[in-house]
Formats: C-alpha cells, sequence, structure tokens
C-alpha cells in the first residue's frame, strides 16, 4: 500500500503492536512497551522510546529508516532493537532526518545490529554492528563499531545462540568469522546455523553441534570439532591441522 504519516504522538502499550509493511512517516514522539515492526522506508521527525518488555524491529534489506537530527531514540532496560539488513549487498540504511547533526541513541537495553549501512549516529555506548557498512569511515558516527569477527568467551553458558557468550555480543550469522578459543564453557551450537568461517583457535578450543552447520568459506580446526550426528557443509578450505574432527 501506500505512505502513512502519522501526525500526532503515536504510544503502544505492553501487548500492543504497531506493524507497518509500507513506507510510515512520524511527525511527534513515538513510545511504549509495546511491538514496533517495520518493513518500508520509515521517518522519525521526533524522538524514540521504547520502554521495558518492547521491542521495535526492522529487518528488511534495501530500506532506510532516518530519526530525527539532535533528537534520543532510547532503547531503555528491558527493551530490544533489532536492525538488520537481507545481505552484504541488500543493507538497511539508516541516517538521519535533517542536515548537520547526528541522530542519538541511547542504548540501554538489547540490541542485534547486522547488514547496516549506518550514518550520522551518536551512541551512548560502544555498539557493535556485523557485516555492516559505516558510511562515512571516520567521521559522523560516534561509538559504532564495524566488525565481521566475533569471538566466544562462554561468559554465560554453553549455549551459542545466547548473545551474552560472544564478544561483542551479538549471535553469529552468514556474515560473521566466528572465533572459538579454549575456554571453560564450550559452545554447544542448538540449531541449524549458516556462518563466514570457523576458527577453532586454540588445543583447548571445542565446538559440539546439535544442529547442521554451514561455513560459507574456510574451517581452521586447532581443537576438537564434535558433529555428533549433524552435517558441517563447508564451502572453502577445512584445515584440521593439529585438530580433531
Amino acid at each position: 500500500g501506500g505512505a502513512t504519516t502519522f501526525t500526532g504522538a503515536v504510544t503502544v502499550a505492553s501487548g500492543g503492536t504497531l506493524s507497518a509493511a509500507s513506507d510510515a512517516s512520524f511527525s511527534n514522539t513515538v513510545s511504549g512497551a509495546g511491538t514496533f515492526s517495520f518493513s518500508g522506508d520509515a521517518t522519525f521527525n521526533n524522538s524514540v522510546t521504547i520502554a521495558s518488555g518492547g521491542v521495535f524491529s526492522h529487518t528488511t534489506g534495501g530500506k532506510t529508516i532516518k530519526f530525527m537530527e539532535n533528537k534520543a531514540v532510547n532503547i531503555n532496560s528491558g527493551a530490544t532493537l533489532t536492525l538488520r539488513g537481507g545481505s552484504t549487498s541488500n543493507l538497511l540504511a539508516i541516517d538521519r532526518v535533517g542536515s548537520s547533526g547526528q541522530w542519538s541513541l541511547t542504548m540501554n537495553g538489547a540490541y542485534e545490529f547486522s547488514y547496516l549501512d549506518v550514518a550520522n549516529s551518536f551512541a551512548s555506548t560502544n555498539v557493535y554492528a556485523t557485516s555492516s557498512t559505516d558510511h562515512t569511515p571516520g567521521g559522523t558516527n560516534t561509538n559504532w563499531n564495524f566488525t565481521d569477527t566475533v569471538t566466544w568467551t562462554g561468559n554465560s553458558s554453553t549455549n551459542w545462540g545466547t548473545k551474552a557468550n560472544w564478544n561483542p555480543q551479538v549471535v553469529p550469522g552468514a556474515g560473521t568469522d566466528v572465533v572459538i578459543p579454549s575456554t571453560t564453557n564450550k559452545p554447544l551450537l542448538g540449531s541449524g546455523t549458516i556462518i563466514k568461517s570457523l576458527n577453532l583457535s586454540q588445543s583447548g578450543s571445542q565446538l559440539t553441534l546439535g544442529g547442521d552447520l554451514t561455513v560459507i568459506g574456510n574451517i581452521s580446526n586447532s581443537g576438537t570439532l564434535l558433529p555428533q550426528a549433524y552435517t558441517i557443509t563447508c564451502g572453502g578450505n577445512f584445515d584440521t591441522g593439529s585438530g580433531t574432527f
């Protein structure tokens, strides 16, 4: 359908949902503890505040989200912000409304950032975007970190799918180079996953599969790779070196 313009303040309470499949523009504030889901271009001309329990998500590549410069996007403790494009060739663009300032991200909740093209943003704390692009390198983004590599820490558990077990705290995906060193909590992959590359970097490294694993690029194994009854598909070189498979 056509674009939708919201002229008044928009509030979505806990349990409620605002879902915009087409382009949407918001003239006033947007807030609440409900679910905010976007698929088209979205423009926010005032502040955005997602309260505890709330979810704000846009997961469609080839679209653009714009937040008003010098206004805050507040992700409160207990809230979640998910911004994810489709692939490295189908990014979700994030930029400002305006011409000279930065849009402000105050991040106190959880987030997932991947396959993004980010411009003109000031983040209140370090945030990490995987398989993403700094639109103006060294220029208009503050406290944004762009990386394709995530390293297993096991700080929380053995669950591959728990963000707190990775540094930076993002669950690996198809654009991610994965490094697994020797740790006390060794990762268990619980379901089918696609990653960019895999490096079991030390003799004490270990990965146990609980689902199929597809590695687009290379696998380097200096530790122990336990496929169990599951399938490993490697699109590049498989070097088991001093490791066990």
